[in-house]
């Protein structure tokens, strides 16, 4: 019995030794096999998942190659169960060792699900376009341009996926516009390209009191832009905002006139000025808002800032918080006197509460007693006439331009820091202190003090240096330097038509309470002395200047405006145009800008 026993279990030992060498063995096979498929499914897998696309596969006869975007794999034949490309679909399907896939695969074209020109109604030179691709990419557009010396406009959108919808700024007017619209992968490497045609509206009835003459253009020696011209709402026509090319073609126009409240973004000062989210921040004097704005003329936001007790006038900026900052009129504000006063606030409004977070009262930092400049059918309560203002965020300090007092420094306190003007007139402030100490002391071009007391109070100037004169937009350079549009109205406190606008570069010394012209523009040009708006910008990829007079310049063919980008280094014009309107008033801002921030 004990023999018999032993007997079954000797049997039983070997079947499970059996067993497990069994199990061992199909346990290194499946191993060994599963790193074979590791080696090619995971990669093609992980391509994929990369979104590399599929662009080629070659056979050699023995094996196959793979050709990614981004690689490539050979893969023996004998180990293809099958292959199927599907270009129109954008699709290979492939069996490898048993693995079923779905390789995303380029494809022979592309084409747009909708097209839409106008679509909001308000901007007939924007075009939106639907695109549902069968594979995950972004795109790129580029519009063809029909002159030669203007280079095509072009843009890389940033969403990447299947679906997009673009707007493609930039269409000429009243033409059948080429616009080429590339799918390219996530790195923007090109992939393919669809070629759209897109006729445009004609524009004349908004623009055909505006005429357009090109002067001069050397576009290899110009900022790669467009100008934005801002209208200067001075007059019962229509005015818009619109966008212009070297050639002086409208390439964007933003048409509110008939929008049921844009219709009364009048009054507007400088205009457009594009913020952080690409949309576009204005005012309107008329009833007292700001609005935010997109590209199509959509508000995106407003701020009821009559609600607050304050106006809008002239300019505003956003700050880099977001906040925005305007120049302002506070109702029912008076001077000291009692007598009404009006223009002389700048305001920072919290751009998510629309609460007012600063008001600098120009009649407490300045002297609203100083009233030298008289102007016909203005009267002293628009002593100060703010036109324009920078923030200077490594000082949380504000720059204002003040077309009767000069221009001025002040901190967040509505401290003076100082005061670039002719220093007559100057006395105490709205806090009994006394101004003089701030106003800047003028130096020649070799750096030294002026003492001719009538170039210091501004009844004379001399050969090297002038003060600005009813001036409008200032800056600060890249350089620390102060930039000014010296519109030269009452230069020298004289009404005097045979007078000249220009564009002026100031060093200033805080230090020593100095400054120093450093150059000027325009002085020899009195065909562009405008009374009234105008703009300087400097233009930070050529170094060079934009100038722009809008107001009653003398044209060749009429009155209007002009626009002239100089190379500053040596004086030369690189670009010149006019715009005429009936009434003389062609626009009262013009900056520098991209179609896409």
């Amino acid at each position: 019995m004990k023999k018999k026993v032993k007997n079954v279990n000797t049997c039983l030992y070997q079947v499970l030794c059996i067993f497990f060498i069994s199990c061992f063995m199909l346990s290194c096979n499946d191993k060994d096999e599963e790193v074979i498929l590791t080696g090619e499914v995971r990669k093609i897998k992980d391509l994929v998942l990369e979104g590399s696309l599929l662009l080629d596969v070659k056979d050699s006869g023995v094996d196959k190659e793979f050709v990614f975007e981004t690689e490539t794999i050979v893969i023996p034949e004998n180990r293809i169960g099958s292959l199927e490309i599907n270009k129109k679909a954008w699709n290979t399907a492939l069996v490898l060792d048993g693995n079923k896939m779905d390789i995303p695969t380029l494809g022979g074209s592309f084409k747009p699900e909708k097209i839409k020109l106008n679509p909001s109604g308000y901007a007939p030179l924007t075009v939106r376009v639907n695109y549902f691709l069968m594979v995950e990419g972004k795109l790129q557009m580029r519009i063809q341009s029909k002159d030669k010396e203007v280079p095509d406009i072009t843009y890389q959108f940033w969403n990447y996926g299947y679906n997009h919808q673009i707007d493609v700024h930039g269409l000429y007017p009243d033409y059948l516009n080429t616009v080429y619209i590339t799918l390219t992968d996530k790195n923007g490497k090109e992939r393919l390209t669809d070629t759209l045609k897109i006729q445009t509206e004609d524009i004349s009835k908004i623009t055909n009191y505006i005429s357009v003459n090109p002067v001069k253009l050397d576009i290899a020696k110009m900022e790669p832009a467009l100008a934005l011209v801002n209208s200067s709402n001075q007059s019962i026509l229509p005015h818009y905002s619109y966008m212009i090319d070297a050639m002086g073609n409208i390439r964007w126009i933003l048409s509110t006139y008939n929008h049921p409240e844009l219709m009364k973004l009048t009054n507007t000062g400088n205009g457009f000025r594009r913020s952080k989210t690409g949309n576009f921040l204005a005012g309107s004097r008329e009833n007292s808002m700001i609005y935010e704005i997109s590209m199509l003329g959509e508000i995106v936001n407003k701020w009821d800032i009559g609600a607050l007790g304050v106006g809008f006038h002239h300019d505003l900026i956003e700050m880099p918080n977001g906040n925005i900052l305007f120049a302002s009129t506070k109702f029912g504000d008076t001077k000291s006197n009692g007598e009404p006063a009006s223009l002389d606030y700048f305001v920072e409004l919290d751009r998510e509460t629309g609460k007012i977070v600063t008001e600098w009262d120009l009649k407490k930092s300045l002297d609203e007693k100083r009233t030298l400049i008289k102007v016909p059918g203005q009267g002293d309560s628009n002593w100060a006439h703010g036109n324009s203002v920078v923030y200077l965020e490594n000082e949380d300090a504000i720059l204002v331009s003040l077309r009767y007092q000069g221009v001025v420094k002040l901190d967040r306190n509505n401290r003076v820091k100082w005061i670039l003007a002719p220093h007559k007139g100057f006395s105490s402030n709205g806090r009994g202190e006394s101004l003089k100490a701030f106003l800047l002391n003028p130096l020649d071009s070799n750096g030294s003090m002026i003492n001719d007391e009538n170039v210091i109070d501004g009844n004379t100037a001399s050969d090297t240096f002038d003060w600005s004169w009813s001036q409008h937009s200032s800056l600060i350079m890249p350089n620390g330097n102060l930039l000014v549009f010296d519109n030269g109205f009452f230069r020298n406190f004289e009404n005097n038509d045979n007078n000249y606008s220009r564009v002026v570069e100031y060093k200033i010394d805080e230090q020593k309470n100095t400054v120093q012209q450093i150059w000027q523009y325009g002085k020899d040009r009195p065909e562009l002395y405008t009374m009234i708006g105008g703009s300087c910008v400097y233009l930070p990829k050529t170094g060079n200047i934009l100038l722009a007079g809008g107001s009653n310049l003398r044209n060749s063919n009429g009155r209007g405006g002009r626009i002239i980008e100089i190379d500053p280094a040596t004086n030369e014009v690189v670009w010149e145009i006019e715009i005429n309107e009936p009434d003389g008033n062609a626009f009262h801002y013009v900056s520098s800008i991209t179609l896409y921030p």
